[in-house]
């Protein structure tokens, strides 16, 4: 069920969730936050599910820059025993840092149901980015 409330683009990353979400397998699939890395996370399509609380501040950065969340969270019911809290976060240049900072869009997915057994889990997808690790990322225009 989808609620009237979503924007297109929050529709978009709630069928890109629920397509990875179908399929995944969160006893093997999921890794702690802490052992991400910002490649894993800024390469556009990319898809990870991580245990911990997702926050701007949680999530690895640049020396330059920090996650901003840019709206607030969205609450979707998927079915009667889950839901998933979406958030778009993107890149805020650090207010000591000079020149341009990454123009990435991430979204964040908290799931909420029984399967998560009282962790904290999520999904990040990474919609705007780098083509590859080694790519240099897209960046804000002046």
């Amino acid at each position: 069920m989808i609620p009237a409330q979503l924007t297109p683009e929050q529709e978009r990353v709630l069928q890109v969730f629920q397509n990875h979400y179908a399929t995944a397998d969160l006893n093997n699939d999921v890794i702690p936050l802490n052992n991400v890395d910002v490649d894993q996370i800024t390469v556009v399509d990319s898809k990870l599910f991580v245990e911990g609380k997702v926050s701007r501040k949680s999530l690895p950065h640049e020396t330059d820059w920090v996650w901003n969340q840019t709206k607030s969270k969205v609450s979707v019911t998927l079915n009667e025993q889950e839901s998933v809290v979406i958030a778009k976060l993107n890149p805020r240049k650090h207010s000591k840092s000079v020149g341009t900072h990454p123009s990435y869009k991430l979204w964040a997915c908290e799931i909420q149901s029984p399967k998560t057994e009282g962790h904290v889990i999520s999904m990040l997808w990474c919609e705007k980015g780098k083509e590859t690790i080694w790519s240099a990322p897209p960046l804000v225009r002046p």
